[in-house]
């Protein structure tokens, strides 16, 4: 569960986000968590983006990954994403059963 306080034009996000079971997860796919309460601001030079490290229950998490998270301007999604050696990457498949990722960060919005 995610929880919010809005401020002005600041949304800052706290809570965690747990899987119970993972099935049919291939490669290639897409880790998002949506539903964000406001869309994040459209600002000049990508300033409305948000970038964030996502901590999370490591034995439960596919080993050696560093895991961090991204809220696109005008976007209200989460997008969860894996650095290794090879770069980065959008991928559920780092997720395993029973996992849990925490959140804290802020972002701006429009309104």
């Amino acid at each position: 569960k995610l929880a919010y306080t809005k401020i002005g034009r600041m949304v800052q996000i706290n809570g965690q986000v747990a899987s119970s079971a993972v099935s049919g997860i291939g490669t290639g796919n897409y880790l998002q968590i949506d539903g964000l309460p406001f869309a994040a601001a459209d600002l000049d030079h990508g300033a409305g983006r948000c970038g964030f490290h996502v901590p999370h229950d490591s034995a439960n998490m596919v080993d050696g990954r560093e895991i961090f998270g991204f809220v696109n301007e005008s976007g209200a999604v989460i997008n969860i994403y894996e650095q290794n050696l090879n770069g980065a990457s959008n991928k559920a498949e780092i997720m395993d059963s029973n996992a849990s990722l925490y959140f804290s960060f802020t972002y701006n919005t429009t309104s």
